[in-house]
């Protein structure tokens, strides 16, 4: 097994109260950690609303392991309400994408 820290950085857009949308977006991947997701983090820049989220996957190959953190990523956000058009609503634009092998 190998683990992979995966860091995606995002531009966001939308209503509603963004810092408490972010707390949400962390919430969800604090409850999405397992023994095979880990070290999950979020950081936001309130003034330009750019969100960065860091997340350890841990599987067989490079490409599972981001895949993986990948698909934890895109849970939490949409768990949160991103992509919601009924509802106060956040769009999370991929700005960037950093993948390190942390061990193997």
């Amino acid at each position: 097994m190998i683990y992979v820290q995966l860091s995606k950085g995002f531009a966001t857009e939308g209503t509603g109260d963004f810092e408490a949308h972010c707390d949400l977006v962390m919430e969800e991947l604090l409850r999405l950690e397992t023994v095979e997701i880990s070290d999950v983090e979020l950081s936001a820049e309130l003034a330009t609303k750019i969100v960065t989220i860091t997340v350890v996957a841990m599987a067989d190959t490079f490409e599972n392991a981001i895949t993986k953190a990948d698909g934890v990523i895109r849970t939490a956000i949409h768990a949160a309400g991103g992509h919601t058009p009924e509802w106060q609503h956040f769009i999370f634009a991929p700005q960037s994408q950093v993948a390190n092998l942390v061990n193997a």
